[in-house]
């Protein structure tokens, strides 16, 4: 008689994610795509300020930690369940191809050709490796945070 799988081993299936995939998912981190562009040019956009110089990273950062939370948060509430952590880490793939892609064209628009958006063969698999790396330990630290925030009885992604 096989054994039932693990709560540990449950959280590492992607098969929940993927069998529930549409179009909401895609709908949501086109949503928050379009928040963390307008919030990203707003911060260029205020770059005269002395302010700018300090805060900037720090705003930028939490800008996409906030967009990576609400995505879970959003994740919850169409779906009526949390995610487990294979499925947060693909949507949060998922939302940061959607901005790379909004900032490709954004450039695009911008210089008028497409001589800016060129990609750089080197740099490309650092890019990958970096974003994948990032993306795990931003869902390591929100698992954390996820079962301090349930010691206290509130279940928010």
């Amino acid at each position: 008689m096989p054994r039932p799988p693990s709560p540990a081993s449950a959280s590492f299936d992607p098969k929940d994610y993927f069998r529930t995939f549409s179009y909401r998912e895609v709908v949501t981190a086109l949503c928050l795509t379009l928040m963390l562009c307008a919030l990203a040019s707003a911060t260029f956009y205020c770059s005269q300020y002395a302010w700018h110089a300090e805060y900037k990273n720090v705003l930028l950062v939490v800008s996409i930690f906030t967009a990576v939370v609400l995505n879970h948060v959003f994740y919850k509430i169409e779906h009526g369940r949390p995610n487990n952590y294979m499925g947060r880490t693909f949507a949060d793939y998922l939302l940061f191809f959607l901005f790379w892609i909004a900032a490709e064209v954004s450039t695009i628009i911008v210089s008028g050709s497409f001589a800016t958006s060129k990609l750089d063969v080197e740099i490309v698999p650092i890019t990958i490796m970096f974003t994948v790396l990032l993306t795990m330990v931003l869902e390591l630290t929100l698992s954390g945070v996820k079962r301090l925030i349930a010691m206290f009885g509130w279940h928010v992604f």
